[in-house]
């Protein structure tokens, strides 16, 4: 299941460190905010003015391209990251992976930490000032929760939903000079953060048996009166397929209920793992929710989401996904 820790033999360390299983949710939130800002009517002639080092401006589908590539590098700083904070724990409690079992050095994580960090900025830069500023702002925000804001009951979890969120704008940003500040995105931004808060708030108890109570129905709360906001956004600015929100978040919603069900009374961590795992994939399906109602259909959004769900399913049975 995806929760479950997974020890990874030396060769795939490398891959271990960086989460696989994380990375397939990671496009999917750019290219929605760049659909939502896109749909909402925002024009990209002035990004294609400012646009860093590209003189000739490029395609849409080019910055999209751009914004997908600077979240992925940022994410990946974001694990690596992870993992050089948390090695006295991960000793303790998951000597398996990578830097305590030492599949891949220290030194060589702190390199992969900065260079992923400088790439993903310097990346974003091609799709102009605002881009490279937000990837700055995400990075930051990232570097922050890894260093200090993890440890904090309350606001760990919301830093860590505001990582997302800044993801879903990286997108937005890319769209349109004031694309992050139609009303889609930014409901949509929101729903994005607040869930993986609540998913993460649950998340800090998978390593041993507690009673979560009342965190356990977060997720399905969430998604209801998220999916509620993003429905009425839409509606008002004028997107036609506003529908898209409750017909496909109500599913959602009613799933993580289920999942958040079977978590009563004490569970044990390898149930709590493979819940927020199951919590995660949900991303995927959010995604082609959000991207449907920005392209219009959700056909090619439904397609595209279906592969990732596969390919994250099976790299989730060989690498550790929490």
């Amino acid at each position: 299941m995806s929760g479950v820790h997974h020890a990874a033999p030396a060769r795939h360390a490398g891959w271990a460190l960086l989460r696989p299983p994380n990375l397939l949710t990671v496009p999917g939130d750019p290219v929605a905010g760049f659909l939502l800002a896109s749909a909402a009517g925002f024009s990209t002639a002035a990004l294609d003015a400012g646009c860093a080092w590209c003189g000739m401006g490029m395609p849409a589908w080019g910055r999209a391209g751009v914004a997908v590539a600077a979240a992925l590098l940022i994410y990946a700083h974001g694990l690596i990251g992870n993992d050089l904070f948390d090695q006295a724990e991960d000793r303790r409690e998951r000597p398996d992976r990578p830097i305590p079992s030492g599949g891949v050095r220290q030194r060589t994580a702190i390199l992969l930490c900065l260079l992923t960090a400088a790439a993903g900025i310097a990346l974003s830069g091609f799709n102009g000032w605002a881009s490279m500023g937000t990837a700055a702002v995400l990075t930051a925000t990232v570097l922050l929760y890894n260093g200090v804001m993890k440890r904090f009951r309350v606001l760990g979890p919301l830093f860590m939903g505001a990582c997302r969120a800044l993801s879903l704008l990286t997108g937005a940003v890319a769209a349109g000079w004031r694309g992050e500040l139609s009303a889609p995105v930014l409901a949509s931004a929101g729903l994005l953060g607040l869930y993986v808060a609540a998913v993460t708030i649950i998340a800090r108890s998978e390593t041993r048996a507690t009673e979560l109570g009342f965190r356990r129905w977060l997720p399905a709360l969430v998604l209801v009166a998220g999916f509620g906001a993003v429905g009425w956004a839409v509606r008002l600015a004028g997107i036609e397929t506003w529908m898209f929100a409750f017909a496909l978040g109500i599913p959602m919603a009613i799933g993580a209920g289920l999942v958040g069900h079977h978590l009563v009374g004490r569970p044990a961590p390898s149930r709590v793992q493979a819940a927020v795992g199951l919590w995660l994939r949900g991303l995927l399906f959010m995604q082609v929710c959000l991207a449907s109602i920005g392209w219009g259909g959700l056909a090619a959004p439904g397609v595209i989401g279906l592969a990732l769900w596969a390919c994250q399913v099976r790299l989730a049975k060989r690498f550790y996904c929490t």
